[in-house]
């Protein structure tokens, strides 16, 4: 992600990677800073953090995935 990105890695909390970062208006209005695109794994499945305002014709190419908003 380093070489698509052009940034550094940076740990947010104890188990997500990030790169990059944005500031945005939050759900209730409130500033929050986050990454750009960041990733977890977890115990059954790796978790990509992506903007929720990506094409979604762009998720195609991921094979099998779910998508949520948090």
């Amino acid at each position: 992600m380093r070489e698509v990105t052009g940034e550094s890695a940076v740990m947010w909390g104890t188990s997500i990677v990030g790169y990059s970062v944005i500031d945005y208006a939050g759900s209730r209005g409130k500033q929050v800073l986050w990454p750009v695109i960041a990733f977890a794994p977890r115990k059954s499945e790796l978790v990509l953090y992506l903007n929720s305002e990506l094409d979604p014709g762009l998720f195609e190419g991921l094979g099998p995935h779910r998508r949520g908003v948090g």
